[in-house]
């Protein structure tokens, strides 16, 4: 039971912290091509400019609900191995103390 609850506590800060980085990266990336490359980059290209960096927020930001269903997945399935682990476990008690 204490390795099952470290391994969906380790799955969990694994989640929380990709999701925050690749907000973070998204912020960052759209904080610099909105407000400071504003001039340079998308006033130049016109509409393809603003397309392109909508599509670079949309193919990030779907990235972090991949990482969360990802690890979401992972740890039901953790659980559900455990929970068969511990099934096991008490049916080999259970035959064990059965008498002859």
């Amino acid at each position: 039971m204490n390795s099952e609850i470290k391994l969906i506590k380790y799955i969990k800060i694994a989640k929380i912290s990709l999701v925050s980085l690749l907000s973070f990266y998204v912020f960052s990336n759209l904080l610099y091509a909105f407000i400071i490359g504003y001039k340079n980059y998308v006033k130049d290209h016109g509409v393809f400019g603003d397309i392109y960096l909508l599509l670079l927020a949309l193919i990030l930001f779907s990235l972090s609900f991949f990482i969360i269903i990802f690890f979401s997945i992972l740890e039901l399935f953790v659980r559900f191995y455990f929970r068969k682990k511990r099934q096991r476990e008490a049916r080999a008690v259970k035959a064990s103390n059965l008498p002859l």
